[in-house]
């Protein structure tokens, strides 16, 4: 089933606005940096293989040992203490928000209106 042409336009109009909202600029502009700094994509990799091996552990049932979350915990230090990763984090975060705040305005329109007062 295909997508109404209203519902088509209005979501084409959406999305090019949100693209070229300051926020979404700025995630990609950092973003970006990010991909092209090599120390913020070995912290981010190093993140990830390290949540990796944790969450391989809690599914096989095994414990998380403390030198696990230290070096987690470590890494993470180095991330927030990266300006670039910092900023980007931040941007990320805006962005984020504004998805959420987007999908709240139409969810709005979505609920079924409260039918409480169709008793009286």
């Amino acid at each position: 089933m295909s997508i109404e042409p209203q519902i088509k336009d209005l979501a084409d109009r959406l999305g090019k606005a949100m693209a070229d909202s300051a926020r979404t600029r700025r995630f990609k502009e950092l973003r970006e940096k990010v991909n092209k700094d090599a120390v913020a994509m070995g912290l981010l990799e190093q993140f990830n293989k390290q949540l990796a091996a944790i969450a391989t552990k809690e599914q096989e049932g095994k414990p998380i040992e403390v030198a696990d979350k230290h070096g987690l915990a470590t890494t993470q230090e180095k991330i927030y203490g990266n300006a670039t990763l910092k900023d980007y984090l931040e941007a990320q975060a805006n962005y984020i928000e504004l998805v959420q705040q987007v999908n709240d305005v139409m969810g709005q329109h979505l609920v079924e209106p409260d039918h409480d007062n169709d008793e009286n």
